[in-house]
């Protein structure tokens, strides 16, 4: 059996966000900001849970801020989340 053949492919769900394997980072703010935990975000994008964080980490050394809560309401008061 080939390596080709061997791989197993996943059906899309048409109710997850993005792309496979791409996280939006509005999109993970919002969650959050909704109150979902990041296993539920990355339940959300099919991704594991660590994308996720790496993805919120990303996001708070580019604004440099030291905390998740402080990433969200940072997103809040700019307006780029509801």
């Amino acid at each position: 059996m080939s390596m080709t053949q061997s791989v197993v492919y996943r059906k899309l769900d048409t109710n997850r966000v993005g792309r496979p394997h791409s996280c939006d980072p509005v999109g993970i703010v919002q969650m959050l900001a909704d109150g979902r935990s990041i296993r539920s975000v990355a339940e959300v994008y099919g991704v594991h849970s660590s994308t996720v964080r790496v993805a919120i980490t990303r996001l708070r050394d580019l604004y440099k801020i030291k905390t998740t809560s402080q990433l969200v309401a940072h997103f809040l008061r700019n307006g780029w989340v509801d």
